[in-house]
């Protein structure tokens, strides 16, 4: 019995420990001095949504890629049975 109540102790004085780590890492990552950001706020409201955009220059698409048909001729036939999934 002896041994359980010294376990027991040893227990509490680890989440104690934990515990108190665990609140100066919190409080610890906010710097003294350290400006908090600033949140603008503004009421919402309906209405159309319109933007203007001016550019001028040249587009060109960041990837290119050629499409063309795998065979020359159309097929004759396609044969499908029910119930199976096509190849």
């Amino acid at each position: 019995m002896g041994n359980n109540e010294k376990s027991g102790g040893l227990k509490w004085i680890i989440i104690i420990v934990l515990l108190a780590g665990a609140g100066r890492a919190a409080f610890g990552c906010q710097k003294e001095g350290q400006v908090k950001p600033e949140f603008t706020t503004a009421k919402v409201g309906r209405g159309d949504v319109t933007q203007m955009v001016t550019a001028t220059g040249t587009l060109k698409p960041v990837v290119n890629v050629e499409v063309a048909a795998r065979f020359r001729h159309h097929p004759d036939a396609l044969r499908v049975f029910y119930f199976r999934i096509p190849r």
